[in-house]
């Protein structure tokens, strides 16, 4: 049950930042451009990940890393961010097959807006793919992923 709570405020919380809806300082705007931003004034360029990066922190197969964290002296946790061009629901079944292929059952999901996340259970290690769907807009990558592994201390 703590988990669940856990997860589901984790899930919640990622949507309303997402959505604009965090604290902060009020700031003032300038009034919006009427000129258009190229979409390839943002570059991603693919990080590699380090040779001890935990194998469970599974890549898509059809995917960009932009970033990761992941400290070796601290191996419990993981995150690793990676963009799409293939449709999230697309995305998600690859992971639903890969990690339940892997031995790993399902946990929770939940979605709200166009953030959905599936939770993937084995032993004390969890892993939650949270895939954003931004379709909609005119980006070439339509999925972005994330997905973090922790590992619960049994006692």
């Amino acid at each position: 049950m703590k988990y669940t709570t856990l997860f589901v405020t984790a899930i919640s919380s990622l949507a309303l930042v997402g959505a604009g809806c965090a604290p902060g300082p009020e700031v003032q705007l300038p009034p919006p451009s009427t000129s258009k931003v190229p979409a390839h004034n943002i570059v991603l360029n693919e990080v590699a990940l380090p040779n001890d990066f935990p194998r469970d922190v599974v890549r898509y197969e059809n995917s960009k890393v932009f970033s990761f964290i992941y400290d070796a002296e601290s191996p419990d946790q993981a995150v690793l961010s990676l963009t799409s061009g293939d449709e999230s629901m697309t995305v998600l079944q690859w992971y639903d097959e890969k990690y339940v292929q892997d031995g790993f059952t399902r946990g929770q999901s939940a979605s709200q807006g166009d953030v959905t996340s599936h939770e993937f259970l084995k032993g004390n290690i969890v892993i939650v793919v949270n895939v954003i769907d931004q379709s909609s807009t005119n980006q070439t990558d339509k999925s972005l992923i994330s997905v973090t592994r922790r590992v619960n201390i049994i006692e």
